[in-house]
């Protein structure tokens, strides 16, 4: 008997609402089944007989036999255009990534963990004076640790260590997976920032979003999924000017049951958003986020469950609104700003589809960054449209 076909290598599967949402990694496409597609693709395991499940489910839902064949054979021949069954390529998931080599020779100083999302980031060097620098500079081992860390799924801690050390030449030799060279101090320490923000992007332990996140005084956590470009480390500065604290404005953590791991990260500001936030213009596009407000709390590792959504959205010639988005729009915006699939597989497509069914989110259009603030925090004030 002829079997049906197996379902393709390098698929992901998770319901959403009452489908199935499917995410190809090799294609980098997402489809969404219906219950009789769903029910075609979860018996593709090429062995099951086809007339035996064809029979099966015309006596279970009492369809003439001859239908139900003609509805597998039309969902087959889709999956095959699409390439969710049968395809022969294979995938292979890229690998997790490392640091320095653990053996070190000589006298050597270690600084405290940095707290990059699932990870802890320690730099070592035979210079005292130049970790002191780079743990200045980065600020993300001063990170405000969460008194009542939230329940839920335990956070695994992967440890990493990078190497930073003086050249011969007067060059800085930092060690990672690879070995960068700087001419200036300057160089490595702006470099830094998107070295860290490389590796929190590329964790297998939890999902990445490329967004901002804050916490309300109130100890909401709002997300804020966005393209680069979109206003979203603009519109992070000024929440953090309203007062509320910081876990980062790149790269966004969510764990399997919705809890937010903070990045908080130097903001990267351009010099108009500078002038927005009243921050002093200079070279350096990284901006401390004490710099925008004195005594907000960079908050690191979990924090506490996401509280809502909101996509941002710079458009100099709009006005300001928020737009409720349904489940599977909230899906698709999260989907788009998610920066490793790829990595954390299955589980983390299931993460999205859980955020997007259970927290409310919304579509941001603003024009000023401040009444952009003021906007969000009276929707979490009132969370129902219609009160």
């Amino acid at each position: 008997m002829t079997p049906l076909p197996a379902r393709s290598d390098g698929l992901l599967v998770a319901p959403l609402g009452g489908d199935l949402v499917v995410y190809d990694l090799l294609t980098e496409t997402r489809h969404r089944l219906n219950t009789t597609a769903s029910a075609v693709l979860a018996a593709c395991d090429g062995v099951a007989a086809r007339d035996d499940i064809v029979s099966r489910w015309a006596d279970s839902t009492g369809a003439d036999t001859a239908t139900v064949a003609a509805q597998v054979s039309a969902v087959l021949e889709q999956f095959e255009e699409l390439g969710l069954v049968a395809r022969p390529s294979r995938w292979e998931p890229p690998a997790p990534r490392t640091a320095a080599d653990p053996t070190q020779d000589g006298e050597m100083v270690v600084t405290a963990p940095h707290r990059v999302l699932d990870r802890q980031i320690r730099f070592r060097s035979a210079d005292a004076t130049l970790l002191t620098t780079i743990d200045g500079y980065l600020g993300t081992n001063h990170v405000h640790e969460v008194d009542d860390a939230p329940a839920g799924h335990p956070v695994p801690m992967s440890q990493l260590t990078f190497e930073v050390n003086w050249m011969p030449d007067g060059e800085v030799a930092l060690v990672t997976d690879r070995v960068d060279t700087h001419d200036q101090l300057g160089t490595l320490l702006r470099r830094l920032v998107g070295v860290m923000v490389d590796y929190a992007s590329t964790t297998h332990g939890c999902v990445a979003i490329h967004a901002g996140a804050l916490r309300d005084p109130a100890g909401q956590v709002v997300l804020l999924p966005a393209p680069s470009g979109a206003g979203k480390s603009t519109l992070t500065g000024a929440l953090i000017a309203a007062g509320w604290d910081y876990l980062g404005d790149e790269t966004i953590g969510i764990t399997p049951d919705g809890i937010a791991l903070g990045f908080p990260k130097r903001l990267v500001l351009d010099p108009i958003s500078r002038d927005v936030l009243e921050v002093e213009r200079t070279p350096d596009r990284h901006v401390d986020p004490t710099e925008i407000r004195a005594d907000v709390q960079r908050l690191g590792g979990p924090v506490g469950p996401v509280t809502q959504v909101v996509f941002p959205s710079f458009q100099p010639d709009a006005r300001c609104e928020m737009l409720m988005l349904d489940p599977y729009e909230r899906f698709d915006a999260l989907l788009a700003n998610t920066l490793n699939l790829a990595r954390v597989g299955e589980p983390g497509l299931e993460t999205l589809c859980r955020l997007a069914e259970t927290v409310d989110g919304y579509r941001l259009i603003y024009v000023d960054a401040h009444e952009a603030a003021a906007s969000i925090r009276a929707r979490i004030l009132r969370p129902n449209p219609a009160a």
